[in-house]
C-alpha cells in the first residue's frame, strides 16, 4: 500500500496534519492483513489479523507494537490463535478478548472467541521434585483456580488436580502419581 505516494506495508501512523509519519516503521511485510488495532494507553499497539512478519517463518495473529511501530518480544501468546483473529479488546486486569476465525488458542479448543493473558502472568510451574512417590512443585500466576494437568506426549492431556492460588505462589504438595510415562506437567486457568 501507498500513503501519501510512500509505500508502506500493512500499517501506517499519519500525523496530526495528515502526513506520513515516517518514524513509524512496522515489522510486517505486503502478505496478510490487520482487522483490528488496540491503542494501549502506554502508546504500544495492539494489531489482529492475519499478519505477516518479515523474516519470521509462519503467520502471527496477534501482535503488540512499540510506540515506533517496532515488535514488542516481549509480548508472548505462545502459539497463539490457529487462524485469523478478526477482533481484540483489552480489559484492564490484562486479558484480551478475542473473536475470530480461530478453533485453538495455545493448542486448547476456543472456537472462535477466546481470553487470554500476554502480561507475564500466565501460569507457570517451577521447581518440580519427586519426593516420597508425590509430586511437589510451585505454581505461579495470578490469583484464581487453576487445572493441573500431565502429558505423556504434550497432546493428551490428563487433568491431576484443582488448585486455587490466592496470592501469586501456590505450593503444590501430594500431586498424585500418574505413571511412567507422564513427562510433562502444565497448569491452566480454570
Amino acid at each position: 500500500m501507498t500513503v501519501n505516494s510512500k509505500p508502506r506495508a500493512l500499517l501506517a501512523r499519519l500525523n496530526s496534519d495528515g502526513t506520513l509519519d515516517e518514524s513509524f516503521t512496522t515489522p510486517f511485510d505486503r502478505n496478510g492483513f490487520a482487522a483490528s488495532l488496540v491503542p494501549l494507553p502506554d502508546g504500544r499497539l495492539l494489531v489482529a489479523g492475519m499478519l505477516s512478519i518479515t523474516n519470521t517463518p509462519g503467520r502471527q495473529n496477534l501482535v503488540r507494537l512499540n510506540a515506533d511501530g517496532s515488535r514488542d518480544r516481549s509480548f508472548d501468546v505462545g502459539a497463539g490463535p490457529n487462524d485469523f483473529v478478526f477482533a481484540v479488546s483489552a480489559h484492564a486486569s490484562g486479558s484480551l478478548y478475542l473473536g475470530g476465525a480461530f478453533i485453538e488458542v495455545n493448542g486448547r479448543p476456543a472456537p472462535y472467541l477466546a481470553r487470554v493473558r500476554c502480561d507475564g502472568t500466565h501460569p507457570r510451574l517451577e521447581s518440580p521434585v519427586w519426593a516420597e512417590n508425590e509430586l511437589h512443585l510451585t505454581l505461579r500466576g495470578l490469583p484464581g483456580t487453576y487445572s493441573l494437568e500431565s502429558s505423556p506426549d504434550l497432546h493428551a492431556w490428563t487433568p491431576l488436580a484443582t488448585v486455587t492460588n490466592l496470592t501469586d505462589k501456590a505450593e503444590c504438595v501430594g500431586v498424585p502419581p500418574v505413571g511412567q510415562t507422564t513427562r510433562f506437567y502444565r497448569a491452566v486457568v480454570k
